[in-house]
């Protein structure tokens, strides 16, 4: 017997001792197959808070920072509550409030660093018009504003009026990587209809202290994404920056839209062959609104909406669905999805943070009043 099959045959024996004096809860187990647990659901508003809506979460680690709208019983504003990983209230403060300048807060929208968080929040009305700001808040115990825009970024027009061309300000994603802040705003083409649509973007690079609009970009997906311009998230994988959004499929039972990645070389060019992900193939349902995007230990996370493909519209400025969390892998195959609130009710924007092994999703829900909004989180363990 040679020296290398007594070596392959003591290795065998070896692993075949192991495995035998382990029972299965023993062994190791992928992470592909330990599925998302729920642990509990906190609601954070009610109406003697003046409700809330649209949170964005974001952590360090050490303490939980939920960005929200709120007061919207009276005149609305941003605000932000600090919580420590068990979600004791640390401190709670306002971070803005409308102007007869600028018009009303509406949406709000946060991305982070290792050390800060950048919130990108718009203000509008149909007399104003509507401007995009931004602020740089150190992630402290006091959520300490340290930088902001010099006055808007860029003033378009309001929403509900932008014609084709024009650039909408809602919904703003973000990115930061290494200290470069990106964002992205939509460009309105709606009036040759959904299936006709160019899907375009702006893109600015801002300074870290966000006082300088270093360079701005027009972004046409309409190569890859099928549908006019929406919600986005922007994502660092790896050291390249990514877009998740939705794009119009059409199958024999009707239009709806699964999710595309779209994934930028430095130029913010892009392969079709290599670069476009496809992280949803569902015939009869339709993913919107991935607010939520986080990459941690080589495993993507999106918190989106379930619900129909839709035009907002001064009359009907929202629409809501059920709202779910997908997980996957490094290969971005799906891996886990389940519905965030145990309820079953049906929100908008949810969002979503890592912090080890558990997975925090922040969403607001209709409230018995119908016309206000709840903020609640829901914690699951994997």
């Amino acid at each position: 017997m040679s020296k290398i099959t007594v070596v392959i045959a003591l290795s065998v024996l070896v692993i075949t001792v192991i495995l035998i004096g382990c029972s299965k809860s023993d062994l190791p187990i992928p992470n592909e197959i330990i599925k998302l647990q729920r642990i509990k659901t906190l609601q954070l508003t009610d109406e003697s808070q003046g409700y809330g809506a649209r949170p964005e979460i974001a952590s360090n680690g050490k303490y939980i920072y939920i960005v929200y709208l709120g007061d919207l019983t009276t005149q609305r504003s941003h605000k932000v509550r600090v919580y420590d990983l068990d979600f004791n209230l640390i401190s709670e403060k306002i971070l803005a409030t409308g102007t007869l300048e600028y018009g009303g807060v509406t949406d709000i929208r946060i991305s982070k660093d290792d050390n800060y968080v950048y919130s990108f929040y718009e203000m509008a009305s149909s007399e104003t018009g509507a401007s995009l700001f931004g602020a740089k808040y150190s992630m402290d115990e006091s959520f300490t504003k340290v930088a902001e825009s010099n006055g808007p970024i860029a003033k378009s027009a309001f929403f509900f009026d932008a014609i084709d061309g024009e650039e909408t300000l809602n919904d703003p994603a973000s990115v930061v990587v290494d200290g470069r802040v990106y964002l992205m705003t939509q460009i309105t083409d709606k009036n040759g209809g959904v299936l006709n649509a160019q899907t375009l973007y702006n893109l600015r690079e801002l300074s870290s202290d966000l006082s300088e609009v270093i360079e701005t970009r027009r972004i046409d997906l309409s190569e890859v994404i099928d549908g006019w311009a929406g919600l986005t998230s922007l994502i660092n994988i790896n050291e390249k920056i990514n877009t998740i959004q939705a794009s119009l499929v059409s199958y024999p039972s009707g239009i709806n839209s699964d999710f595309r990645m779209v994934r930028f070389d430095e130029n913010w060019g892009f392969d079709k062959n290599y670069d476009i992900f496809y992280l949803t193939e569902t015939e009869n349902i339709t993913e919107t609104m991935p607010v939520g995007a986080r990459f941690v230990d080589n495993t993507l996370f999106i918190s989106y909406r379930v619900g129909e493909v839709t035009v907002a519209a001064i009359d009907n400025p929202t629409s809501v669905g059920e709202l779910w969390l997908n997980r996957y892998n490094g290969s971005f195959e799906l891996i886990d999805s389940v519905q965030v609130s145990a309820e079953g009710l049906k929100g908008e924007h949810a969002s979503v943070e890592v912090i080890g092994d558990y997975v925090y999703v922040a969403y607001s829900v209709s409230a018995s009043d119908k016309e206000r909004e709840n903020v609640y989180v829901d914690v699951f363990k994997f």
